[in-house]
């Protein structure tokens, strides 16, 4: 919390980390167990973006409800962002692969993100879901346009998935 690179912390979770959060000497906002998105603006250092959410949603196979949720981009930077994705051993699912996933991390009978999935990891989800992954894949991304309670990826799911939203510019990745 306390590099140089890092200009805001959104600290989700419990009093402790909120607290240390606010005492890094980084601007925080401290809030409740949530689904966290993070807007990387045209300005980041994307690898730089890209590690560090990596490493916040594969601990512990993405259990941490502090860890992000979808990733928001300007299109602008969408094939810089691709790269790093690809460089990290991110698989990004087709909208077949994503249909597929979707059956498995939504409990439609319940309305909610499914248990059966928390925790667990890429590989398990990947079997589960039938879905061919690289051997090193340590993160799965789907694409998505729409968010709401409609739209299961918008939800926070506690696994190593996140969505990606790409959008045309910062005022739109705000009102994502």
């Amino acid at each position: 919390m306390k590099d140089k690179r890092v200009s805001l912390i959104l600290a989700t979770g419990g009093n402790s980390l909120v607290k240390s959060a606010y005492s890094s000497g980084t601007p925080a906002f401290g809030v409740g167990a949530g689904n966290v998105p993070v807007v990387i603006d045209s300005s980041a250092d994307i690898n730089f973006a890209i590690e560090e959410i990596i490493k916040s949603k594969t601990f512990d196979n993405g259990t941490i409800c502090a860890s992000e949720q979808a990733i928001i981009i300007e299109e602008e930077k969408e094939q810089e962002l691709l790269k790093s994705l690809d460089l990290n051993h991110v698989y990004i699912l087709s909208k077949d692969e994503i249909a597929k996933l979707e059956d498995i991390i939504y409990d439609k009978v319940k309305n909610r993100a499914s248990a059966d999935i928390v925790g667990k990891s890429v590989e398990y989800i990947a079997r589960k879901a039938d879905i061919q992954i690289p051997k090193d894949t340590i993160l799965l991304l789907v694409k998505q346009e729409f968010v709401g309670v409609t739209y299961p990826f918008s939800l926070e799911i506690l696994a190593p998935i996140i969505a990606l939203y790409i959008t045309k510019d910062f005022n739109d990745s705000l009102d994502c």
